[in-house]
């Protein structure tokens, strides 16, 4: 197998990088977005009242109240967001190096013409098939 930096290569590195680029970006929009909705006084008190709703539910199972102050999609956002990339990045960048592996190697192997054809091919011969 040749190890030259084609045209097919350029092309699959470049789709690596856009589909990288574009979730950094979308990370970083969505991290806004939380945070400039969940961080307004409206967001809070209807957190706080959730909070208490759970405080003063009764029933059969206890639920337990959350120690957050906060929205925990806040926190997150906003004290985890670093940690939500980094696991964004390289995960995605796995899985999508991983697909594009295997993808170059089912195309390269569809490509490939089996022994027998080329032989016959090259001495004018039909290539062997079954009952002749």
């Amino acid at each position: 197998m040749s190890r030259r930096f084609g045209l097919a290569s350029l092309l699959w590195w470049s789709a690596f990088v856009v589909v990288l680029v574009a979730a950094a970006v979308a990370m970083f929009w969505v991290g806004e977005q939380v945070q400039d909705n969940y961080s307004t006084p409206g967001a809070r008190a209807r957190w706080e009242d959730w909070r208490q709703k759970v405080r003063e539910q009764r029933g059969p199972v206890e639920r337990r109240v959350p120690p957050s102050e906060e929205p925990p999609a806040l926190v997150l956002a906003r004290d985890y967001f670093w940690v939500c990339f980094t696991a964004a990045m390289v995960g995605l960048a796995l899985v999508w190096g991983v697909t594009l592996m295997l993808l170059r190697a089912a195309i390269a192997h569809a490509r490939k013409k089996p022994a027998g054809e080329e032989k016959g091919a090259a001495l004018g011969k039909a290539p062997n098939t079954p009952g002749t």
